[in-house]
């Protein structure tokens, strides 16, 4: 509920210099929440100086003029930090323009030690509606902060988009709750560098080097640049800054998925990344580029009976397009839905919710810790990680293109190359088509063993069993292919992605 502050308003417009004429075009938004600051920023139509007011219930507001201080296709940038607040407290705000008003609330951070929730969601990009009601349903459970995945837009280079796609539907939510979003590949396609996501929320800092971290409550959040898997400067600084915090819980989150079984297949960072999670100790990583849901167990190599395990969390589902749902043994819930999250920090304890579009319950679960060490319920979930590092092997190559379609007589081929990096043991496979694929098309065998360190490279040669079609890019019926691997006796199947084709054919 917005403040009712008509009597404040009224008083300063009739005081305000004719010159402040300025129309609010994007924002008010919250930025860099700490225990006694605050940023808001927004953004307008002109260049003239605008008025800023905030003041905590029954006190005497504090006013001051703002100038803007960057600029972009004639829309100006303003912002104010507020320092010197009371630690977790509300205050209320105006900014006041000749043309135009906007007033909202804001609370600073908790101290250390005080229960609190924060919001988790991602790929918001697209379908307005839904980003939308996902906004919404966010705000009704009023958590302290939002966390977003990226691809809050369709095209990050495209000034005209960040209105529609990103403040628009937010307006409501992020004028009192502080969204503080990583970086995600649609604000920087086409080589495009991300300065539209610089310019609205790191404004001031390097801006190929958009990673960083922030406390709130007992809680470290570390967001990762998802162009820096393998740069050793963002590795070196990871490591550097867990050291650093004594903070209870750490987060970690970023675009892409270290695994993912559905949509893209992602296997951001691989081994290496894992590996650096479980050795300092991080508790959840989010991640967003997939437009799904995707909970797995916690997750550490068999080998490794003491090792620290890490929940991965696919989270995509908050306005992009749909993508498919894979189940695995490793994953506790997968599927294929619009949702959002909320995580309860106190003390020892997360608890973690998650709700579908319309507010229905998605799913649960809840780590407990004593003495910084897990209980023993939560590592009685402990699922053995080199299992979905083979599987992630095989699933992010089983996303392909082809460059025509097979007929009966001609076939299709498409090198495919497996690599067995970090391979705990030599993984016998097969490739094979999906059960539905299976009836429409027919495929040349084509299996072997991935052995460790090696590289297995093959060509998939499929035929059709009658006439095709394509279907905006994709093979019409659908073809996919699977692949099943042995590893320690066991048999796995890897679900590959629907194939894309990569030319018109009438």
């Amino acid at each position: 509920m917005k403040p009712k502050i008509n009597g404040i308003i009224t008083l300063a417009l009739f005081f305000l210099p004719i010159f402040l004429t300025a129309k609010i075009t994007k924002g008010p938004y919250l930025t860099l929440p700490e225990t006694t600051s605050m940023t808001i920023m927004w953004e307008c139509d002109t260049n003239n100086p605008v008025e800023f007011i905030y003041w905590q219930k029954d006190k005497t507001p504090k006013k001051q003029i703002v100038n803007s201080f960057d600029n972009h296709d004639s829309l100006f940038l303003y912002r104010v930090r507020l320092n010197g607040l009371n630690v977790d407290q509300k205050y209320y705000y105006s900014i006041i323009a000749y043309k135009d008003t906007s007033s909202s609330y804001f609370q600073t951070n908790p101290p250390k030690g005080k229960p609190f929730t924060f919001a988790s969601i991602g790929d918001s990009r697209s379908n307005h509606d839904i980003f939308n009601a996902i906004a919404d349903g966010v705000s009704k459970l009023s958590p302290r902060l939002i966390i977003s995945m990226g691809d809050l837009v369709k095209k990050g280079e495209n000034f005209d988009d960040w209105g529609p796609h990103f403040f628009n539907p937010a307006k409501n939510v992020i004028d009192h709750i502080p969204h503080i979003s990583t970086l995600g590949d649609h604000e920087t396609l086409t080589n495009y560098n991300g300065y539209s996501f610089y310019y609205y929320f790191r404004n001031g800092v390097n801006v190929d080097k958009m990673w960083f971290s922030y406390d709130v409550g007992d809680v470290h959040f570390i967001s990762l640049d998802y162009r820096g898997v393998n740069n050793k400067e963002m590795i070196d600084w990871f490591k550097n800054d867990v050291k650093q915090s004594d903070a209870k819980w750490k987060i970690v989150y970023l675009h892409r998925p270290t695994y993912n079984l559905g949509g893209h297949r992602s296997n951001w960072g691989g081994e290496k990344w894992a590996q650096l999670y479980r050795e300092n100790k991080i508790d959840v990583v989010f991640a967003g580029h997939s437009h799904i849901y995707e909970r797995f167990y916690p997750m550490r190599p068999s080998t490794e009976k003491d090792a620290w395990p890490v929940t991965f969390i696919t989270t995509g589902g908050a306005g992009a397009g749909l993508y498919d749902a894979v189940q695995n043994e490793c994953a506790a819930v997968s599927k294929s839905v619009n949702h959002y999250n909320l995580i309860s920090i106190s003390g020892d304890t997360l608890k973690f919710k998650s709700y579908q579009l319309d507010g229905n319950f998605l799913d649960d679960f809840k780590i407990v810790k004593s003495n910084g060490k897990y209980s023993a319920e939560y590592l009685s979930l402990v699922k053995p990680q080199d299992v979905m590092d083979i599987y992630m092997k095989f699933a992010n190559k089983l996303v392909l293109s082809f460059n025509s379609i097979p007929t009966t007589e001609n076939p299709s081929r498409q090198t495919i190359k497996f690599y067995g990096d970090n391979l705990p043991a030599n993984v016998p496979f097969k490739l094979m088509l999906s059960d539905k694929s299976s009836e429409h098309y027919r495929i040349e065998p084509l299996e072997g063993v991935l052995k460790k360190g090696e590289t297995f490279s093959g060509t998939i040669v499929v035929y059709a069993k009658d006439k095709l079609k394509q279907k905006q890019g994709y093979f019409d019926p659908p073809l996919s292919f699977n692949v099943v691997y042995t590893y320690n006796g066991k048999k796995y199947t890897v679900y590959g992605a629907q194939v894309e084709i990569l030319q018109n054919v009438n």
